[in-house]
């Protein structure tokens, strides 16, 4: 589970979680306009959208098939900054918490957080002004964060 919590400001932030398609290379996309379930694929679900501040937006799995997860919170707002509000993302396995993420000191409405593959939880901890690409960007060695998984 991936819960997504901030203060008053900004308004708006929205959690994001693409993944693999079993058998295809497509991916899917869970956030507040495809909510998914955990049914069927993609085995994810948008819990909670809030807009009006605090969170907390949650995202749960209940399957993870191979490949890789990439989680990125949107300020939808606009403004002020992620890089100066509250912003923190939880990992939980079950009810425990294992990683815990905060937002670079960089411009931008998109915070790349992490990605998930198999048991390996890798920080990516970049902000930028476009959608992420699936795949991490090739702008040095990613930092291995932790070995569980979500």
């Amino acid at each position: 589970r991936f819960v997504l919590s901030w203060g008053s400001t900004p308004q708006d932030l929205d959690a994001h979680l693409t993944g693999p398609i079993l058998n295809s290379a497509a991916r899917f996309h869970v956030f507040f306009g495809d909510r998914g379930t955990l049914l069927a694929p993609p085995f994810a679900v948008l819990d909670v959208d809030e807009m009006s501040g605090f969170g907390p937006e949650t995202i749960t799995m209940s399957q993870q098939i191979a490949g890789v997860y990439r989680y990125y919170v949107n300020n939808f707002s606009g403004t002020p900054l992620l890089r100066s509000s509250t912003a923190r993302v939880d990992v939980y396995q079950g009810n425990t918490l294992i990683r815990q993420f905060f937002p670079p000191q960089q411009d931008g409405e998109y915070w790349t957080v992490f990605e998930l593959s198999g048991s390996s939880i890798t920080a990516i901890g970049t902000i930028g002004s476009s959608i992420p690409a699936v795949t991490a960007p090739a702008i040095g060695p990613r930092r291995q964060v932790d070995s569980a998984s979500a």
